[in-house]
């Protein structure tokens, strides 16, 4: 049941996503950056589908080419400086990474306004810790050396 809803929630996502280049005058927008770990051996999209307002979004990660997405889930988000008066805020969110129904890891990316400021994925399964760097805007995916 689960994984039903899982990859229901995936269809619904990539359905979106798909469609948000004909909607985008609708308030319907799309994010996608272009992370790389700091090795080099890791190279994933994190993408973020918007409607409407910031109060809504649905998230995914795509790892190289011919990977499925994987649904992500906000689960918390938090100004973490105050910073300039005439600069965006940095914000943290944290996603929860959620396979066959299980939680199976954690994203946490620092953005300042559009820009990707850093982040890391941690397994829950071994504990270790992607640190992630890139953050580059693409409207229509990342494009991975092979």
């Amino acid at each position: 049941m689960k994984k039903d809803i899982n990859l229901l929630i995936g269809a619904m996502l990539i359905s979106i996503a798909t469609h948000v280049m004909a909607t985008e005058s609708h308030g319907v927008t799309l994010d996608q950056h272009c992370l790389i770990s700091d090795d080099k051996k890791v190279q994933l999209e994190w993408g973020t589908v918007s409607v409407g307002s910031p109060d809504w979004e649905a998230s995914y990660i795509k790892y190289g080419v011919k990977k499925k997405p994987i649904n992500i889930y906000l689960q918390s988000i938090k100004a973490e400086d105050d910073g300039p008066v005439d600069r965006p805020k940095v914000f943290m969110r944290q996603y929860l990474e959620i396979i066959d129904g299980k939680i199976s890891g954690e994203y946490v990316f620092n953005t300042q306004g559009v820009n990707f400021v850093d982040g890391y994925y941690k397994s829950y399964k071994t504990g270790k810790i992607t640190n992630l760097s890139g953050g580059d805007i693409f409207s229509d995916g990342c494009v991975w050396k092979r």
